[in-house]
């Protein structure tokens, strides 16, 4: 990796900090209780009903154009 192209010319001056990531006990607990109480509705949303309005929109145009064409040809 060429840290010029990532980081422009000032490359040089650049460096890696260490990052540590940590969570209370509170935050643990918090974080667990969320996870228990959103899971399920996550896991059980259905695609077909977050996209049936877009479905639908793409079920009516088709329609549309179907008879458009079918009214030029007549």
């Amino acid at each position: 990796m060429n840290k010029i192209e990532d980081f422009g010319v000032h490359a040089d001056r650049y460096y890696q900090l260490k990052v540590e990531i940590y969570k209370t006990k509170t935050e643990e607990r918090l974080l667990e209780l969320l996870w228990n109480k959103y899971w399920v509705a996550t896991l059980s949303q259905s695609l077909i009903l977050s996209v049936s309005p877009i479905l639908l929109r793409f079920g009516h145009l088709l329609m549309s154009r179907t008879n458009r064409t079918r009214l030029i040809k007549s």
